[in-house]
């Protein structure tokens, strides 16, 4: 199926489909998931039409502040019930591994990945 038809497909909002194949990419900011699993989000990102208040007040409390360790819990109690509800079948979590030459230096790897800082980089000049 063509890209369009899929996204017709599976924004409808009476959907004509039983189960379909799709995926996401992660992001630093683990708050992007609010916009998969939020019932305002429905039919465009959450497709499936998942509702779970205790999952929308979770994510409200975890984007009302910067502490991370408060933010954590928060987001690690939304994955558990997310995981026990199942609204969706993860069939993968794809790990990716990277090498780099030495010589490249301002290199800073995060989980998401060695490119977002790619215009940091640089070789430095060796004396021969």
């Amino acid at each position: 199926m063509e890209w369009a038809s899929f996204l017709d497909a599976t924004d409808a909002e009476e959907p004509d489909w039983d189960m379909f194949i799709g995926g996401w990419r992660a992001t630093i900011e683990p708050h992007i998931m609010y916009t998969i699993w939020a019932e305002e989000s429905i039919p465009e990102l959450n497709s499936v039409a998942y509702i779970n208040k205790d999952v929308e007040a979770l994510f409200k409390e975890a984007g009302a502040t910067y502490d991370t360790d408060f933010r954590r819990e928060k987001y690690q109690e939304v994955q558990r019930i997310v995981a026990e509800e199942a609204p969706y079948i993860f069939l993968d979590y794809r790990k990716s591994w990277s090498g780099q030459n030495n010589r490249v230096q301002g290199i800073e790897p995060t989980a998401l990945g060695i490119g977002w800082n790619s215009d940091d980089w640089f070789v430095e000049e060796t004396a021969e």
